[in-house]
């Protein structure tokens, strides 16, 4: 769990399985809590799925209304995926949208300045996007053992600072 304080400064909480981390959800939820977003009075409990799914909605309308800049809704997104910067290995990370790494100046009117969104980054190019669903037919074959892990078109995730250090 991550908790912010009013200046909007996290800390992380680890729990050592998830059974531990609902038990402590549920006690937090059902505390009335001084400038809680959740604005609970004392007695009242809340649905934590429910609550999440309308803040969710809220998030998405204001950014779609332009209320918020892409960095606040791309942080959002990070945060409703888990990712902190409080954890190395759980960094916010951000797409990769600039396709020009070629030219001296680039020009942001320019839509060949931007790379395909409704691709991801494997899918760009046909031979690297035959790379992928060679891969991913090759693993498919060859699984046999729930035990294992499913085919995957991408071996690698993102990059981290704690790969970096």
């Amino acid at each position: 769990l991550e908790f912010y304080d009013i200046y909007n400064h996290g800390t992380l909480v680890a729990f050592a399985t998830h059974k531990e981390r609902e038990e402590v959800l549920s006690k937090v939820m059902s505390t009335p809590l001084p400038s809680s977003i959740f604005g609970t009075t004392y007695g009242s409990s809340i649905n934590y799925k429910k609550f999440m799914a309308s803040w969710k909605s809220k998030i998405i309308s204001q950014w779609v209304n332009g209320k918020m800049s892409n960095f606040e809704f791309l942080m959002h997104l990070n945060s409703f995926a888990g990712r902190t910067y409080n954890d190395l290995t759980q960094y916010p990370v951000f797409p990769w949208v600039i396709a020009d790494y070629e030219s001296d100046d680039i020009d942001l009117s320019d839509p060949k300045t931007y790379r395909d969104l409704s691709k991801p980054m494997g899918a760009l190019g046909r031979h690297r996007a035959q790379q992928f669903r060679d891969r991913y037919e090759a693993l498919e074959a060859n699984y046999f053992n729930e035990d294992e892990p499913p085919p995957f078109h991408y071996g690698t995730h993102y990059s981290c600072a704690a790969y970096v250090l």
